[in-house]
């Protein structure tokens, strides 16, 4: 998954690149990398993620059978080795626990500097939270929350969607609501 930065100068940036869930084998990471380095033309990313806890045999997809735990110290052994040798300016995971990350930092020489979750007024996510910021990694929200935005729809959350709306001159109401909560917990959206 590649996610494009603002148009700088009127030419779009690759952010970050999750690796594909087949590709979580430490000896795979390398060539997976410069797969995608050579789709997108480019000599580095700016962040790349491992993008589960967990990895899907190889050539199968998604589906419960075919999950299998990878090896984290060793795969995030090869993120380190990518960044060592200038693939990545910085690494990091998606979809992290506070639990898996506290296990992974134990071990992590380069720290991981971000973990990517789904996290959104219905599922906070306040202890991963509190952790990030203890531990220094940056906390950031993928969107997957635009699924969720029936959840905001109670009489309170409504009428402080409009006081915040008003306020910062936001016409949706959700996105209102949505924005100030980004803001009261200081998180990022990819």
């Amino acid at each position: 998954m590649v996610y494009i930065a603002q148009i700088s100068g009127g030419i779009p940036a690759v952010r970050s690149l999750q690796f594909k869930d087949d590709h979580h084998a430490p000896e795979d990471m390398p060539e997976a990398l410069n797969e995608s380095l050579n789709d997108l033309q480019l000599d580095y990313l700016d962040l790349y993620l491992i993008h589960w806890p967990f990895r899907v045999k190889k050539g199968t997809k998604h589906s419960p059978e075919n999950y299998i735990a990878p090896d984290i110290p060793a795969t995030w052994g090869a993120m380190e080795k990518l960044y060592d040798a200038g693939k990545a300016r910085a690494v990091g995971v998606s979809n992290f626990s506070s639990k898996k990350l506290g296990d992974l930092l134990a071990v992590a020489r380069v720290p991981p500097a971000v973990d990517q979750v789904e996290c959104h007024p219905g599922w906070q996510q306040t202890k991963l939270h509190n952790f990030c910021q203890s531990a220094g990694v940056h906390l950031t929200v993928n969107r997957f929350y635009y699924a969720y935005t029936g959840l905001i729809v109670t009489p309170t959350c409504v009428a402080i969607s409009i006081h915040v709306s008003h306020d910062l001159g936001v016409s949706d109401l959700t996105k209102g609501l949505l924005a100030t909560w980004f803001t009261w917990y200081n998180l990022d959206e990819c």
